[in-house]
Formats: C-alpha cells, structure tokens, sequence
C-alpha cells in the first residue's frame, strides 16, 4: 500500500511568479491569496507576480511562501488528491500545519507574518543566508571562521547542504 506525503519548502525556495498558474486557474488559491491580503502589509498578487526586490526580504518572502504554498495545496485538495503525511522545511513546516488541519489557513498566515517581522528586525541590515552545497561541514566552518565579519553555519539541512549566515 502506497502513502502519500505533501512536503513543503522553506525560505530560499522563492522566486518572482510562484503559484501564479495556480492563482489564474484555481478560485480556492484565489481565496488563499485573498486571506493573506488581510493580514499582510502588502498585495500578495503584487508581491509575488513582479519583479521586485520586496520577495527577498524576510519579512515578506515569508508570507509570500506561505501563501502560495498554501494556494497550491487548495489547488491540489479541490482535484481529490490528499496526503497521507504533511511535512515541511522550517518556514514549511507552517504549510504543513495548516495542511493537516493543525492551524487554520487564516491563523497560519496571520502567524507568518509576525514571524517575518520579527525575523527581519533580529537581523541586521546587510545580513544574508546562503546554501552550500557539495562542501564538507568542517571545510564550511573552517571557511566561517576565517572570514571577515560575522559569518557562521546557521543549519545543517542535509548531508550536502550546509546553510551559512552572516
């Protein structure tokens, strides 16, 4: 017997567009889109559709993550398809959540944006994450600690992903 699971990405995955055919074709990614213009500072449509620099700030790539993982997932569960299993990579772990019933669509998205918010304001102006991948963990942290500045490993994701912040 065959399982089957819905995993979701974190921060990292975004890029201008995401969901966009979904959004066009699926009334209930619409209705997602929608609840997230109700707790968020600005447009989902506009956020996530155009060009701009706002997707790549925490305090929105959040929000606009969540959103559109959700508005798939309507998307995906409106055909009949379900999910035996939900899980998630950090920020999609909230995804996965609201998947399965432990969080509200609304209550997910309104939590987001105030956990963007407060992730953006703990960090600096300047400061950025990264993947590595194909490196060592030894070799990354050998690398962290000789450069300038602050940089440190920030996660181990996988074996091959290293995850590096400063």
């Amino acid at each position: 017997m065959s399982k089957t699971a819905f995993v979701f990405p974190g921060q990292g995955a975004q890029y201008t567009g995401m969901g966009k055919e979904f959004f066009e074709a699926y009334n209930c990614s619409q209705k997602v889109f929608e609840a997230a213009d109700a707790v968020s500072p600005i447009p989902m449509a506009e956020l996530i559709f155009s060009e701009n620099e706002k997707l790549h700030e925490t305090k929105f790539t959040q929000i606009a993550m969540l959103c559109t993982e959700l508005a798939i997932l309507e998307a995906v569960k409106e055909t009949g398809i379900t999910a035996d299993v939900y899980a998630g990579l950090s920020l999609g772990e909230y995804a996965a959540l609201a998947g399965c019933g432990a969080l509200s669509i609304q209550d997910a998205l309104a939590l987001i944006v105030k956990r963007g918010a407060l992730m953006q304001d703990a960090v600096p102006k300047g400061g950025a994450m990264t993947a590595v991948m194909g490196l060592e963990n030894e070799t990354i942290a050998d690398i962290c600690r000789k450069t300038e500045g602050i940089v440190s490993v920030a996660n181990y994701n996988c074996p091959g992903q290293t995850v590096i912040t400063g």
